[in-house]
């Protein structure tokens, strides 16, 4: 051991080498919000991306072994792992299962709620076919917190051109605030995302 690390009274008193403990960094709490809206979806097929893509990145940070949050934002907003508790996997996939799209609120509210619930330092991900700007006021808003927020825009079968362009604007707009976007068709595409670390 380096000299800083050795831990001078616990050697005296014990007569044997004792080295500091240091603890590791916290890693970030990393906290998932679907949309459940009814609204946001134009088909089925679109929001069993959602939920798939919404699963696997829940996967991604079991992997990472980061503190894991859920928030589903539909009819009735369900939270897992709010507060020191970690969410557990197995909860929220058995949540996942019999998710619907049947929320009609505002996205902006349940996204400030989460906020609200977890602490400074997390990393919020929202996983929806949308993109409004009273989100991007909420992004903002997680700033103060010192929380970070990225979305994983749930692509449409084909997009009309006027929805492409707005899109467009709102990758450009969240990219010049230094929040990360990542658009997905299929799952596929959230997997390549995530290798090239873009998600």
């Amino acid at each position: 051991d380096r000299l800083s690390r050795i831990h001078w009274n616990a050697t005296a008193r014990t007569g044997e080498w004792k080295s500091k403990e240091y603890e590791r960094e916290a890693l970030p709490r990393f906290v998932l919000v679907l949309d459940r809206r009814t609204a946001s979806y134009s088909s089925g097929e679109q929001f069993e991306l959602a939920v798939s893509a919404a699963a696997s990145l829940l996967d991604l940070a079991v992997r990472l072994n980061m503190p894991v949050g859920f928030v589903s934002a539909g009819k009735q907003r369900h939270l897992f792992g709010a507060g020191r508790a970690g969410g557990t996997r197995e909860e929220v996939m058995e949540h996942l299962v019999d998710a619907e799209a049947d929320g009609d609120g505002s996205l902006a509210e349940a996204l400030s709620e989460a906020s609200s619930r977890f602490e400074p330092g997390a990393y919020l991900i929202l996983v929806s076919p949308l993109a409004e700007e009273d989100v991007a006021g909420t992004f903002q808003a997680l700033e103060a917190r010192r929380q970070t927020a990225s979305h994983v825009h749930i692509a449409g079968r084909s997009p009309e051109s006027a929805e492409a362009a707005g899109l467009e604007g709102w990758r450009m707009m969240l990219r010049a605030r230094g929040w990360e976007m990542c658009t997905i068709a299929r799952l596929e595409d959230l997997r390549q995302a995530t290798e090239v670390g873009t998600a």
